[in-house]
């Protein structure tokens, strides 16, 4: 079963893997899909370059990426010890 995005949340949790590599490349990334297997990553005005999916969830290289992308837009990452639990947040709400 994976995950769905709702209203700015995904409603279920996903296991790393290809569906959250492709939820983060699209919702997070700003990629669009090229093929079944390859997206365009935006580059400034030439339109984008065709990329393979990365493996945001299952490599820190890549996951560190996404933490550089979302600082860069003002996105804070929280860390709720009492519930061993990591959240987005920007400005005051929760993602």
């Amino acid at each position: 079963m994976g995950a769905e995005y709702v209203g700015g949340k995904v409603s279920d949790e996903l296991p790393a893997g290809r569906e959250l590599d492709a939820l983060i490349v699209e919702k997070i990334m700003g990629w669009t899909r090229h093929t079944e297997d390859s997206w365009i990553m935006p580059v400034g005005n030439c339109g984008g370059v065709v990329h393979y999916l990365p493996p945001y969830s299952t490599d820190i290289a890549a996951a560190w990426e996404v933490v550089e992308k979302l600082m860069q837009a003002d996105f804070i990452l929280d860390y709720h010890k009492a519930t061993q639990t990591w959240f987005v947040r920007y400005g005051d709400g929760r993602i």
